[in-house]
């Protein structure tokens, strides 16, 4: 028995020491209190009122002083990790973009200087899934196709979410966790991204003349997928914004902008290469 009154008493002096705004209010409460009883004769209760709403309203003050001082001092500590946090997000939402703009503008021969929120719509990552040719090359350096380039990013993008997630566990936003963990692990943004190469291979050592359309060989993104992207750009646009005045913060982009906009894009799927492809595959069924 006394041993549970022992840790019911400290589990109640562990949560006064916690709760500073609590303390200093039954202080208060306790000082005016025994002020009352030894200036008072006749013990009155409208002057004992008086002296609980003045000492009420000095609480209320003496706490919101306290309680800004402590913020503020737990946002200056905190500041260095929550740059290295927000530089890290920024480079993973920025190589992101970068993906997916390269995908854009190699696929689209109507190109025009989009925001990343329309880059992000559901009409243009359609065009994009039904439009690029996988066979075709990105504008980048060392030359490579499209299966090595989008394994590639996909993979540097899983590293980078995964060290986010194991570096800042119970520091970040539960949302911000929530949607790099989806678009690492599930998401056709990222995670999906990584069967391609596996079903290229798999076609290759059948000889299966699948077209090479980013539609055939990835599911297209779903609400949650969009949700997930928007809620990561969100963050990153929110906490520059908090970041600005401290510095070291950079900011992600905006717009899509097309360099070499007279240089025709080199990835688009032409009709006829589909013609051919759909006749290779009935080929291909009729042999089987």
């Amino acid at each position: 028995m006394f041993n549970n009154i022992e840790r019911v008493v400290k589990k109640f002096v562990a949560g006064l020491m916690n709760n500073i705004a609590l303390v200093v209010t039954i202080c208060f409460a306790i000082v005016t209190l025994v002020l009352w009883f030894y200036s008072t004769e006749n013990h009155d209760f409208s002057d004992l009122w008086l002296n609980l709403s003045s000492g009420f309203i000095a609480s209320i003050l003496t706490i919101a002083v306290i309680e800004y001082i402590l913020k503020k001092q737990k946002a200056k500590s905190e500041e260095p990790l929550r740059l290295a946090l927000y530089r890290d997000v920024q480079l993973f939402a920025s190589r992101l973009i970068s993906l997916w703009q390269e995908m854009y503008v190699q696929s689209n021969e109507k190109r025009d200087n989009i925001s990343v929120k329309e880059l992000f719509s559901k009409k243009n990552i359609s065009a994009i899934y039904d439009s690029l040719d996988l066979e075709g090359e990105p504008n980048v350096i060392p030359k490579q196709n499209w299966f090595t380039y989008i394994s590639n990013n996909s993979e540097d993008l899983i590293k980078r979410g995964n060290r986010i997630l194991d570096r800042y566990p119970g520091f970040a936003e539960p949302e911000l966790f929530q949607s790099i963990h989806h678009l690492v692990n599930d998401s056709p943004f990222v995670g999906a991204l990584t069967m391609m190469n596996k079903l290229r291979l798999h076609d290759i050592s059948d000889k299966f003349p699948r077209h090479p359309l980013l539609r055939c060989y990835t599911i297209e993104p779903n609400d949650r997928d969009y949700s997930s992207i928007n809620s990561l750009f969100k963050w990153c646009r929110e906490e520059y914004l908090k970041l600005e005045k401290v510095g070291c913060a950079y900011k992600i982009a905006d717009k899509v902008v097309i360099i070499n906009s007279n240089t025709p894009p080199n990835s688009v799927m032409t009709d006829q290469k589909m013609l051919e492809i759909s006749i290779a595959y009935e080929k291909f069924v009729e042999g089987k």
